[in-house]
């Protein structure tokens, strides 16, 4: 679960009230969609979403007086641990030795600029440390 807090509203202002939420609890939200609309000593504010997500808990009631840097909003933690994979690499397969890298940006024609190769960048540790050892006397 990640918590957005009141974000610094500007000009010295350390408070707000809470308004008007725009959102609920289980409702997808996109990157800057207003959450919730918030009156400050100055002027009424709508904060957005800072990111994609699915609203899990709204911090406060409406009327609420909510500090800065206090949560205003629990987003559900979609992050997981999996991994994909594309694509396969065969049983039989060996390890490249060499890796290559562009340095700079792309033309417009879609050239590159310069490159570079890497000798042993994808060797395992030991490989590296087993190839450095000089032989004994």
């Amino acid at each position: 679960m990640k918590c957005f807090n009141l974000p610094d509203l500007g000009e010295g202002l350390l408070e707000a009230e809470i308004l008007n939420w725009h959102v609920e609890v289980s409702q997808p939200v996109e990157v800057d969609q207003p959450l919730l609309s918030v009156e400050t000593a100055k002027a009424v504010v709508e904060i957005p979403s800072p990111v994609n997500a699915v609203i899990q808990r709204l911090c406060h009631e409406v009327g609420a007086t909510v500090r800065v840097g206090e949560p205003l909003v629990e987003f559900q933690d979609t992050t997981t641990d999996s991994v994909s994979v594309v694509g396969t690499l065969p049983a039989n397969s060996t390890l490249h030795s060499e890796d290559h890298f562009i340095i700079g940006a792309a033309t417009q024609s879609g050239h590159r600029i310069a490159s570079i190769s890497v000798a042993g960048a994808t060797k395992s540790p030991a490989q590296r440390s087993h190839q450095s050892k000089s032989p004994g006397p």
